[in-house]
């Protein structure tokens, strides 16, 4: 039961971490954007042994002259 527990709050936890780590992110998006910069974003799949996991891949872009 203890490892039952455990594991249900390593993953609300997680949960709370992922959460907080997407408000920061949508933060420094609207920021970067505000700026004059352009957001680029790509999921990419990684594969292991333990199977695929996504990851996110972001950039920015000059609205006027491309790739920084």
């Amino acid at each position: 039961m203890n490892i039952e527990l455990s594991a249900l709050e390593e993953r609300a936890e997680a949960e709370e971490n992922m959460a907080e780590a997407l408000r920061l992110l949508n933060a420094a998006i609207r920021r970067v954007h505000r700026s004059g910069l352009l957001v680029q974003a790509e999921i990419l799949t990684m594969h292991s042994p333990g199977g695929s996991v996504p990851q996110v891949n972001l950039g920015t872009l000059d609205r006027q002259h491309g790739a920084i």
